[in-house]
């Protein structure tokens, strides 16, 4: 998987082109969908050419255009895709430097020079002459990083103006003879459509519907709108009873939490500890509802999606039609911030239903605020228990997790179809088989879940619980999010039995000086130790940034976090800016996840309608953040998106624990349950 890039794509012109003059084209499979993977692919292309960034054109995420490298997950972009680009790009230099008989080095803004002086050349003169579909592999010579001029210099982002005046995203994506849609639908997808209720349409108003899928398009948006409410009003569906059994209990309530009692005690004669972290589940809650435009020409189809992956939904595109994926061309299209699996690939197949019966036309689709918080797979629930044994002197000597969770991976064409609209059509899809991603690729469920914490004995295991009216799916950090809350918990609270400071004590669990760096670096820009604050550590997946998080809280009516410091050591800093801005959402996202947000259920389906049914944090509530990089030119660049999720929801779980003298770990964090914790209850 790592490779699957430069596996399929081995050859320099797969990835870099010259083709339009005064402009280098890059080709990549990853996407832009906020977290700034543009700006930083721009500059590790134009550092290997030694171009002006404002050269470089990227072509993402398109099925007839660019490499297939799987998913935009995980935070892996720059690992995989950055190392790939930096590859062809240093190959393609090195080849038209050779082209143009001129070192390398002597190449400024594409210019070919000698003693100072222009040659007459440039790429956009020679490449035409060069064979450039050799492989990267042969040809790849990388600059070091003390010849770098643009890497991990500060920088604003390639796509800012766009995104700024409202050009940058699918829903702004207009054109004559465009016709609009809405879909009409149950919650419950498992919902069937017993009758929908007389009503005229006037002309140029379709109705289409097929088993317990439901759509109107029109010519005008206000329409779509109108005559989908109107149906809406008019549908019967044939729901379950409510007899089924309730999904967050199910996880709360599983065996597999209660098998950790009888675990050996490993080393000396010291005390056992139980932690316990949950959570409710949870909506990815974009602020703009998912979107995406469908044509079918001469039985071809064309869909422009905000999805993470277009690889793979075309191939469910293709299973769902049951047409060959070379019929089917997915070309990326932003939207707002996406943290995983979302609606954006239902909304690719509800587009494309729909555009079928208007041949020519193209159609766009887009989805209500409810249905954005309802329709979505949701983050699973979970609920981790972390046993751990103490020695005589306090020190950990095992530590094991338990956890029991919804899935984590059941994107379209990783786990099956797995699309909306198949499961609703007359002809229906079975449900997909239901998956969990294996520890290969970081995990689900038990993401983050073994330690990096010098322990000699750790174990995790998972139990996967499943309600068949209810999606669940990735969501950012996946398992991370939990069993580093719960870890991270442990940790203060064994810090507690053995009388030390919850700092000390992580460092004595620490050997590798760049997961100490990161805590001693946070340690000092909060000058530690602080009144209500808590502190929370990992490097994500084990493998990817390292990440320390301090959080301060105020108790008012609820608690409010008030000033949060982290520390990050990603390896490279390719955009130190980019950087910033991803730890930064990271962290107060997980707040948001941390204090307020849960997905409310009826009859295990969910229910929210807008913001007060499911609310998250506010602008008002957002706490001064400070971050600091630890910046190793040296080191492999490492994956930041994900990073503070769980170190910020430990932090805050334990600066809760450290002021109330209590601890909650049971997220959404509320005054509520606090008051329960203090008096005993629950």
């Amino acid at each position: 998987m790592t490779k699957l890039g430069l596996v399929t794509h081995p050859l320099i012109d797969n990835w870099v082109s010259f083709k339009l003059p005064g402009q280098v084209q890059l080709r990549i499979g990853k996407v832009e969908f906020g977290q700034g993977i543009g700006t930083a692919i721009a500059r590790i292309a134009a550092e290997e050419l030694d171009v002006d960034p404002v050269r470089i054109d990227i072509i993402a995420g398109d099925t007839h255009l660019t490499p297939n490298e799987g998913f935009t997950a995980g935070s892996m972009s720059i690992e995989l895709c950055g190392a790939s680009i930096r590859g062809a790009a240093s190959a393609a230099r090195r080849l038209l430097a050779g082209a143009a008989t001129v070192p390398p080095e002597a190449i400024v803004d594409g210019s070919f020079m000698i003693g100072g002086t222009c040659t007459g050349e440039t790429y956009w003169t020679i490449a035409p002459k060069v064979d450039l579909r050799l492989p990267i592999a042969d040809w790849a010579s990388p600059k070091s990083a003390n010849h770098y001029r643009l890497i991990g210099a500060d920088g604003g982002g390639i796509d800012l103006r766009a995104a700024l005046m409202g050009a940058a995203y699918i829903h702004d994506m207009m054109w004559p003879g465009l016709l609009h849609a809405r879909v009409v639908r149950n919650a419950d997808f498992t919902a069937r459509l017993g009758k929908i209720g007389h009503l005229v349409l006037p002309p140029g108003v379709q109705l289409v519907h097929d088993g317990a899928f439901v759509g109107i398009i029109a010519p005008r948006e206000d329409q779509a709108v109108l005559f989908a409410q109107r149906i809406a009003e008019r549908i019967v569906w044939l729901v379950a009873d409510d007899t089924r059994p309730d999904p967050l209990r199910q996880i709360a309530q599983a065996a597999a939490l209660h098998q950790m009692d009888n675990v050996e005690e490993v080393g000396g004669s010291g005390c056992q500890l139980t932690v316990v972290a949950s959570r409710d589940f949870i909506a990815h809650a974009s602020i703009s509802p998912s979107c995406s435009i469908a044509l079918w020409e001469d039985d071809h189809l064309t869909v422009w999606s905000h999805s993470q992956g277009v690889f793979s939904l075309r191939g469910a595109l293709a299973a769902l039609f049951a047409i060959e994926e070379t019929r089917i061309r997915v070309i990326h299209a932003r939207s707002s911030g996406c943290y995983g699996h979302n609606g954006a690939d239902d909304a690719a197949a509800d587009a494309a239903m729909l555009a079928r019966t208007v041949p020519g036309q193209p159609v766009r689709l887009l989805w209500t605020r409810a249905q954005e918080l309802t329709c979505p797979p949701l983050g699973p629930a979970m609920r981790t228990r972390i046993v751990a044994h103490l020695d005589d002197a306090g020190m950990m000597k095992s530590m094991h997790a338990q956890i029991v969770s919804g899935s984590h991976g059941r994107r379209p064409g990783s786990a099956g179809i797995n699309l909306l609209a198949g499961y609703l059509r007359e002809d229906r899809v079975t449900q997909d088989i239901v998956t969990d991603p294996p520890s290969a690729v970081g995990g689900g469920a038990d993401r983050n879940a073994l330690t990096g914490y010098a322990i000699e004995n750790i174990s995790a295991a998972k139990e996967i619980v499943t309600a068949p009216q209810l999606r669940t799916s990735s969501l950012r950090s996946l398992g991370a999010h939990v069993n580093i809350t719960a870890i991270e918990s442990m940790m203060d609270e064994a810090a507690a039995v053995a009388d030390m400071d919850p700092i000390a004590y992580r460092l004595l669990h620490l050997t590798d000086p760049r997961c100490r760096a990161v805590i001693e670096r946070v340690a000092k820009m909060a000058s530690w130790p602080r009144a209500n604050c808590g502190i929370g550590y990992a490097q994500y997946k084990n493998k990817a940034a390292y990440c320390a998080v301090i959080a301060q809280i105020e108790l008012a009516v609820q608690v409010q976090v008030t000033q949060v410091w982290c520390a990050v050591d990603a390896g490279l800093a390719i955009d130190p800016d980019g950087i910033i801005n991803q730890i930064e959402g990271g962290i107060i996202q997980s707040i948001s996840w941390t204090l307020k947000e849960s997905a409310p259920l009826a009859n295990g389906v969910p229910v929210a309608e807008n913001w007060d049914d499911y609310p998250i944090l506010c602008f008002d509530e957002i706490p001064e953040v400070s971050v600091e990089l630890i910046d190793c030119p040296d080191e492999p660049s490492l994956g930041v998106g994900e990073a503070s999720v769980g170190p910020a929801a430990a932090a805050v779980t334990n600066a809760i624990a450290a002021t109330v003298g209590v601890r909650v770990a049971s997220m959404p964090i509320t005054r509520d349950k606090i008051v329960g914790a203090l008096i005993g209850e629950g």
